[in-house]
This record gives C-alpha cells, sequence and structure tokens, in this order.
C-alpha cells in the first residue's frame, strides 16, 4: 500500500501540470482579425503579430475579385476565397511567415509569429506522507474488584410478649341469709279461761338450797 502513494501522487503531479499548461495556453491565447482590402489596397495590416495559439481570421472584403491566403513555402494556404468569405489559421511554432495572393502576386504581406510565454511553473504536489500507523490503544485498566459488601446482622430476636396474667376469679357473691320461719304466734287462750301464771323457777331453786 506505502508503494502505490508516490505513483498515484507523481501522476496526480503530471496532471496537474499537464492541465495548467493546458490552461496557460488557453487563456493567452487570442482571436485576431485581419481583412483582404482589394487588389490595390492588399491586406490589413500588412504585418501582422500574433502569438503561438492565437486563432487568426482573413475576411475578404474585396467585393471585386476572390483572393487567397498563401504562405511562402507552403506553409498554410487558404485556398480560394471568394468575396465576404473568411478563413482562419492557428499558427502552433513561432516564426516570420510572408504571405501573398496566389491571383495577385502585387498583393503581400507579413505574419509575424512569437512564441507564447512560458507558463508559470505549477508547484508540484508533494506525496502526502504515509499515514502513520496509531500506536495500539493502552490496555484498559481492570478495575478493582468491589470491596466485599457487608452481611447484614440479623435482627435481634423480637422480645415474646409474656402472657397476660390470669384475671382473678370474680369473689363468690355473700350468701343470702335464708329468712327464718316466722315463729308461730301463740294460739290465744280460748275464752273463758284463766292464764296460769308460769311458775318462777328461780323459788324452787331456793327451795331446794
Amino acid at each position: 500500500m506505502h508503494r502505490k502513494i508516490p505513483f498515484c501522487a507523481a501522476a496526480a503531479a503530471s496532471a496537474i501540470l499537464i492541465l495548467g499548461a493546458s490552461m496557460a495556453l488557453t487563456a493567452s491565447a487570442a482571436a485576431v482579425s485581419a481583412t483582404i482590402v482589394s487588389e490595390a489596397a492588399g491586406y490589413s495590416p500588412s504585418t501582422l503579430t500574433v502569438m503561438v495559439g492565437d486563432t487568426i481570421t482573413w475576411t475578404n472584403a474585396d467585393r471585386a475579385a476572390p483572393h487567397t491566403v498563401t504562405a511562402n513555402g507552403g506553409t498554410f494556404d487558404s485556398g480560394l476565397m471568394v468575396s465576404g468569405a473568411t478563413w482562419s489559421y492557428t499558427p502552433t511554432v513561432a516564426g516570420t511567415f510572408p504571405y501573398y495572393c496566389l491571383y495577385h502576386s502585387g498583393m503581400r504581406a507579413t505574419l509575424v509569429v512569437n512564441a507564447a510565454a512560458p507558463p508559470s511553473p505549477t508547484a508540484t504536489m508533494a506525496p502526502p506522507p504515509p499515514t502513520a500507523t496509531p500506536p495500539p490503544p493502552p490496555p484498559t485498566a481492570t478495575p478493582p474488584p468491589p470491596p466485599p459488601t457487608a452481611t447484614a446482622q440479623p435482627p435481634p430476636p423480637t422480645a415474646t410478649a409474656q402472657p397476660p396474667a390470669p384475671t382473678a376469679a370474680p369473689p363468690p357473691p355473700a350468701a343470702t341469709a335464708t329468712p327464718q320461719p316466722p315463729a308461730p304466734t301463740a294460739a290465744p287462750p280460748p275464752p273463758g279461761a284463766t292464764a296460769t301464771p308460769a311458775r318462777y323457777h328461780g323459788d324452787d331453786d331456793d327451795e331446794e338450797d
């Protein structure tokens, strides 16, 4: 995996350089216009200065005759251009190129092509450093065992309630005195009977003494 990183980085840097050069050329390229005026007036301008990559477009404004834009040595040639026709050319190399009209040899002009300014160097992307392998995580500290849980003491025995003292038996009810029958009433003496006095025993005792 680490060997592929420099290769990918180099490929990416090359692509960036190529893209940068292409963008620089595109940005510096310009569109330039030229005119074929007439046989008598020739080309306008007579000396045309451009940069490599610019595009020059000639327009035949002569209503009287067709013309060509032909370089000496045949570097470029527009072919027959009727009135109102246009032709474009983009030089790829620097140099000075005289050109003329095939039908009117007196019509001459010069194309000067300057080299394009070199694009500003694009900073080469340095390959990314290899990703450092993260160190293994430190071992997780084993938590100490929890302290032993104190055993709950059994609750003290509940005092047994003493049975209530026996209730004293109520005293027996006092004996109710049985009412004595009334003494018999002495019968009254019959009428006419004289009551015999009771003997006094005291006298008898004295006599005996």
